[in-house]
């Protein structure tokens, strides 16, 4: 275990550079949330509400609640009549404004469109899920002898095939237009009739999206009724056993032959034969002579793989990706499919949404029970994911692809990482992948989403202790007096769901309630809220470090090949050193 450092969580609050940045203070009529607990209310309002809405999920119930009054209150209102006008929700939940006000108020306004937009995306994916629908074509046009309907003001190309599902007895194929501002072509949904034996012909329009209809009779599916039935995870596989590797034939006395293949062969004049690693010679005749020395006095020998070798480097990668469907996530993932870069340089990759869809012909998303829809809010005012990312646990378990390989890595569209990086990493870790494995932490102040890393048996842990970690780690819910609900990690403040993302969940049940190990990989990601060193601090996002593994966030194509061609370059500049 020395090789590698093993440690305990720090606080989240200490995660932020500057906390003098905070001038949003919350107050109810027993005392300020901020003389309450300033370091957790400094980390509470730093968190970039930018960047959690750009990650995935826009909405709003922020739980920013101290004291009897904002406790009893939800901040949330259901109906739009509901909502107050700025000026007096002010006065309502006691707000002196600051830099954060305005975006507070827009996510405490938005609930109500954001529960019916919920609604009708969750409609939506159970639909799909049940009539298991065929894959949405990016870019592709389906062209066929007779059009059989159009239909205007269609929000997405998902509802576009399922307006032709219904339809099925004239309508066998479709396309939408994803174009935005495109004169009779934004939002429409072109219905195509097939005749007898035609098949649809594809063309390429980077503007639309097309496909095939579902099937249209639906049957049974799995789908979370509430939030514990997201911790019911199917129970993990066992992992597999590897198969014992073939034997490798000896070469008998042919001692370059021996070298050159990977073999070994004896060196004279030696104590002991020295071996590539994994081999060890063997004497077929002759005998051991000389002073102490053993030396093979007849030259006749055999080169064999050591009985316990070829040793696994325990460095093979299954790599994830989950992005949010239509979204410039879209793009980064393509732009990474086409340069072959991030995860699509593992040994296997798999991409996740709530909807399939074949970004570019080779890619195509796998769909998870989920309408990826989340809010903004909770103890750190942070994206509310963890539901999202346990549909996404419960479908990697399903297809059970993380089974084949040493590590299940997750990584955000956004981040920029190299897997051979990380790979020369891994291998000081192999001490932990036995029992219940090792995950990494990437940050001190704790683990962080843009890239997570589980050893095969850490991942199938996390997967057998979901429903301990819920029961242990759901709280009641603070109503009164909840100063010290803020600085605290012990328990969540009511549903897990409603208070912690998913990394910190994670983290949490992984290192409390599993004999999952937890090491610190100071080399695994870099980003501003993971306190880079000081000679580092000016210019990480420059990429321009050899060690490091990830960078995160790049989130447009331009600023993603920026940091990747100045990582390339720094690694090719340092070769040439070398």
């Amino acid at each position: 275990m020395a090789s590698a450092e093993v440690e305990e969580l720090r606080p989240l609050e200490e995660s932020f550079d500057s906390h003098e940045e905070a001038e949003l203070h919350v107050t109810s009529s027993s005392r300020s949330l901020r003389s309450a607990a300033p370091a957790a209310l400094a980390a509470l309002l730093l968190v970039s509400l930018a960047a959690a809405a750009s990650l995935r999920h826009a909405g709003s119930p922020l739980t920013l609640q101290t004291g009897s009054e904002f406790m009893q209150k939800s901040i949330g209102p259901t109906n739009e009549s509901d909502v107050l006008p700025f000026h007096k929700w002010l006065i309502a939940w006691h707000v002196t404004p600051g830099k954060l006000t305005d975006e507070i108020y827009k996510a405490y306004s938005q609930h109500p469109q954001f529960l019916k937009d919920d609604a009708a995306l969750t409609n939506l994916v159970r639909w799909q899920i049940a009539h298991d629908c065929p894959k949405q074509e990016l870019s592709t046009e389906m062209q066929t002898q007779a059009s059989f309907l159009t239909i205007d003001n269609v929000q997405a190309a998902a509802d576009c095939q399922k307006a032709c599902t219904e339809n099925s007895g004239n309508c066998g194929a479709w396309t939408w237009g994803a174009a935005e501002g495109v004169t009779g072509l934004s939002h429409r949904c072109f219905m195509k009739r097939l005749q007898w034996g035609e098949q649809p012909q594809r063309s390429t329009n980077h503007q639309v999206i097309s496909g095939l209809p579902c099937n249209p009779d639906a049957h049974g599916i799995w789908w979370a009724d509430n939030k514990s039935q997201l911790f019911q995870l199917p129970s993990p596989a066992a992992p597999k056993v590897a198969p014992t590797p073939p034997p490798v034939p000896c070469h008998n006395g042919d001692e370059s032959k021996c070298v050159n293949e990977g073999c070994c062969a004896p060196v004279r004049f030696a104590d002991n034969a020295t071996c590539k690693s994994g081999f060890k010679p063997a004497r077929v005749s002759g005998t051991c002579q000389g002073n102490g020395a053993k030396t093979y006095n007849d030259g006749k020998f055999l080169c064999c793989p050591h009985p316990s070798n070829p040793k696994p480097s325990h460095t093979s990668l299954f790599c994830v990706a989950l992005f949010l469907a239509y979204s410039s996530e879209q793009e980064l993932l393509v732009n990474s499919f086409n340069r072959k870069a991030s995860l699509f340089q593992c040994d296997h990759h798999a991409v996740y949404s709530s909807q399939v869809l074949e970004l570019t012909p080779g890619l195509v998303s796998r769909r998870i029970s989920s309408s990826m829809k989340a809010e903004v809010g909770g103890q750190w005012v942070t994206v509310l994911n963890l539901g999202i990312f346990l549909a996404l646990y419960r479908q990697l378990i399903i297809d059970g692809d993380y089974l084949n390989f040493d590590w299940t890595v997750k990584v955000d569209p956004d981040t920029v990482w190299f897997p051979q990086r990380l790979r020369s990493s891994l291998v000081k870790y192999s001490w932990g992948v036995g029992g219940d494995g090792i995950y990494l932490n990437n940050c001190p102040d704790g683990l962080h989403g843009p890239i997570e890393v589980f050893s095969k048996a850490a991942f199938r842990a996390l997967g057998l202790k979901t429903s301990t970690c819920n029961a242990k780690l759901n709280g009641p819910r603070c109503i009164e007096h909840c100063e010290g609900v803020w600085n605290q990690l012990e328990i969540c403040n009511g549903d897990c769901i409603d208070w912690w993302g998913e990394d910190l969940w994670v983290d949490q049940c992984l290192m409390r309630f599993s004999d999952a190990r937890r090491a610190l990989a100071k080399d695994l990601l870099q980003e501003a809220h993971c306190h880079p060193p000081g000679w580092m601090k000016t210019d990480w996002e420059s990429c321009k470090y050899k060690e490091i593994v990830a960078f995160h966030p790049f989130k447009d194509v331009g600023g993603f090949n920026k940091c990747l061609d100045n990582a390339l370059a720094d690694e090719h500049n340092a070769s040439v050193r070398e």
